[in-house]
């Protein structure tokens, strides 16, 4: 289901991000259009995923804070297909269970390796180890970060 709603709303979250953001996507032709892939980058606002979104034509799985699959949006959450992060459980092994899984399929995800939004007025936070731990677990060959002002 994820993947059939993900293509059906692509066209309206597209135009979306054109109006709002109207962003200049360099070397989108570096994506790989089949194969696993982890994108990572800085996390600014809650519509970054509109942004990644727009970058690659293919479905990208995106890792989700636990907190966020309650009521409607939780629905949507999951007919995205995303992958729920429980942040308060140092124990995270479930989302790279899942993540890992979906790498092994060639699909592509998106992990924000600062684990959370930066509203701070640094240019980075500090990087969490998931990306890094899953790129060596599934032995990825492309791995793209991208930053964003």
């Amino acid at each position: 289901m994820g993947k059939i709603f993900y293509q059906v709303l692509r066209p309206i979250t597209n135009i979306i991000t054109d109006i709002v953001y109207r962003p200049k996507i360099y070397n989108k032709q570096l994506i790989p259009k089949k194969g696993a892939i982890i994108l990572a980058g800085n996390h600014l606002t809650d519509m970054d995923q509109l942004i990644v979104i727009k970058s690659t034509r293919r479905s990208v799985r995106f890792l989700t804070k636990k907190e966020l699959y309650n009521g409607m949006l939780g629905k949507v959450l999951e007919w995205y297909d995303t992958i729920p992060v429980d942040r308060k459980n140092k124990d995270k092994n479930e989302s790279m269970k899942l993540s890992e899984e979906a790498l092994r399929k060639g699909q592509a995800i998106n992990i924000f390796p600062e684990g959370k939004r930066n509203k701070t007025e640094e240019i980075l936070l500090p990087f969490k180890f998931g990306a890094v731990s899953l790129a060596k677990k599934t032995r990825m060959l492309y791995c793209s970060f991208w930053y964003i002002w």
